[in-house]
């Protein structure tokens, strides 16, 4: 039993990517013991803000499951920003300030299509060169008729058949793992045709109609580390040619 299990207790955790043109989403929650049976313990009615170091604030009000978000505020892109969070109890936490960056358009997401499936690739670029570091989320959306119908009903007394077959489905997916690309060791900040994602032949997600939106972030230095240390913990984890976990220490100060 890991001496962390028993000795740190409801440990803060805060989920959230301040966006300057998008919606920005927060959510906090608290750890749990290994033991315990539950699945999460949400943060529920703090304050959470955002603020720019002119001390200027935008509100992040409470959604409910420990969520905190709001709509686009339009952030300047010259100021730098920081998370202020105030508990319920009292505790402040308060993030170093962040400059701000702006994500170059994407150029495309392409298709290769190969008798084994289908290849999502992703391309970008900054004429500037001062992004160098990126990160990608994408949610699917198919259409797709099931192998089975629906034939009948029951109305509540008694089975009846349907005037109308019911196979007619859509589906949807959030992107599960993390995508993450840096070019600083490139001549040219450019992201060419990066594999996003592999859709087999045989999935369903081919059969009628398929959509993707893509989403892309520029990230800091520090941010693109703590999501390489996140996808190392995550998704290679299993073998003993596996990279270990490792430590990220946080800008966040405490106070109360």
């Amino acid at each position: 039993m890991p001496d962390v299990s028993t000795s740190v207790k409801q440990i803060l955790v805060v989920e959230g990517f301040i966006n300057l043109t998008d919606s920005t989403k927060v959510k906090l929650s608290r750890t749990v013991d290994i033991q315990n049976k539950g699945t999460t313990a949400p943060e529920l009615d703090a304050t959470v803000t955002i603020e720019n170091d002119k001390g200027v604030t935008f509100a992040l009000p409470a959604k409910g499951n420990g969520v905190y978000a709001a709509q686009s505020y339009n952030l300047s892109a010259a100021d730098r920003y920081r998370l202020r969070i105030v508990t319920k109890s009292g505790a402040a936490y308060l993030s170093d300030l962040v400059q701000a960056k702006v994500s170059p358009p994407i150029d495309s997401v392409g298709t290769r299509i190969q008798a084994n499936g289908v290849y999502l690739n992703i391309s970008t670029h900054d004429l500037t060169n001062a992004t160098h570091y990126y990160r990608w989320e994408y949610y699917e959306t198919w259409e797709f008729n099931t192998f089975l119908r629906s034939e009948y009903y029951y109305d509540g007394v008694t089975v009846l058949p349907r005037t109308f077959y019911v196979n007619h489905c859509w589906g949807n997916n959030v992107s599960p793992d993390i995508h993450l690309a840096s070019t600083l060791a490139l001549t040219n900040d450019v992201v060419d045709n990066k594999l996003l994602l592999f859709i087999d032949a045989s999935s369903e997600k081919l059969t009628q109609r398929y959509s993707i939106l893509v989403k892309q972030y520029p990230l800091t230095i520090d941010a693109y580390e703590y999501y390489e240390q996140l996808k190392a913990a995550t998704e290679k984890l299993g073998t003993v040619f596996d990279p270990m976990p490792s430590s990220s220490f946080g800008e966040y100060s405490q106070s109360g």
